[in-house]
């Protein structure tokens, strides 16, 4: 599961199981807000957004933007998902409002 996103079902605690998996190349960060997970990719531009709550995750969007690039730590606060980069040491705020 290098290049994926692996979904774990938590909703009873003494019985996790896998759920399901997506491509996600690079994986680098992710962040969960709801029924979505954002990935920022380690080797390009892109920050991935997943709708995770059905038994596949389905890739909703994807923002390509220079200052993504590495993407080391992404938080969500609200309707904003906030992210650096290991390389440029950019913080780059993304409204994920209409997700």
């Amino acid at each position: 599961y290098a290049s994926s996103l692996a979904v774990i079902n938590i909703a009873n605690p003494q019985n996790p199981f896998f759920a399901g998996s997506a491509s996600a190349p690079s994986p680098q960060t992710v962040s969960v807000s709801g029924s979505y997970a954002y990935i920022g990719a380690g080797s390009s531009n892109r920050v991935y957004s997943f709708k995770i709550s059905s038994t596949t995750p389905e890739l909703i969007s994807s923002l390509d933007d220079v200052r993504l690039k590495e993407t080391w730590g992404s938080y969500i606060v609200g309707n904003y998902l906030y992210t650096t980069s290991a390389i440029d040491d950019h913080l780059t705020i993304v409204d994920i409002y209409q997700k």
